[in-house]
């Protein structure tokens, strides 16, 4: 944790726990959850998951981006003019989008749900990750990739992080409706009207009515 600014790290940790849990409670309201019967366990664990994500791995992600950059300035910077901010943005872009978020984004997320919320074993975690991943990695690349690309070309490094958590608020919305379930009631709504079509397709059979 060397030069790692902590009161950054505590920071970003919890505008990120507080905004996935915005777009925790938006997915549940967006599915049909009445406001009083929130599925609050399911929000926390989530919310919580996406903050020590950017408390751990991403922290450190972000220091090796930086420590890159001052290693190789021409190739992770801006300072070799136009063509090297090209690059610059580029490969920043294809690594935070095709290394870190199915590499390491995805994995940490349905380890730490599949265990503390679904408490499933590791062998179900990586199948729920090999499941959803095409799925969430297409809905993570279509809003990132463009956002990113903005964000790392247009935008100063002092402001990227409020950029960046203000296009996670519409990923916590979108990601949360790809693993939010519809509520119960809904479910047992079809149950019940799927049971009626055959009670009736029954009777009438036993009518013998064609």
């Amino acid at each position: 944790w060397d030069n790692v600014d902590v009161d950054h790290v505590a920071r970003d940790m919890c505008l990120a726990t507080t905004l996935q849990a915005i777009g925790e409670i938006a997915a549940e309201l967006m599915r049909g959850y009445e406001p009083g019967n929130l599925d609050w366990h399911r929000i926390g664990i989530r919310a919580i998951a996406v903050g020590l994500w950017y408390a751990t791995l991403y922290s450190r992600y972000l220091h090796a981006i930086d420590a890159v950059k001052e290693i190789n300035p021409q190739l992770m910077g801006t300072s070799a003019g136009q063509t090297g901010k090209i690059v610059s943005t580029s490969l920043r872009t294809a690594i935070d989008n095709f290394v870190s978020t199915p590499l390491l984004y995805f994995p940490f997320i349905h380890l730490f749900t599949g265990v503390f919320l679904d408490h499933d074993s590791l062998a179900q975690c990586l199948q729920a990750y090999r499941h959803n991943w095409w799925q969430e990695n297409e809905a993570s690349c279509l809003l990132y990739i463009p956002a990113q690309i903005a964000n790392f070309g247009l935008v100063p490094p002092k402001y990227r992080a409020v950029v960046l958590f203000s296009v996670d608020l519409c990923w916590a919305v979108v990601f949360a409706m790809l693993a939010t379930p519809p509520p119960v009631e809904f479910a047992q709504s079809a149950m019940d009207v799927t049971d009626a079509a055959a009670a009736i397709a029954a009777s009438v059979g036993d009518c013998g009515i064609d």
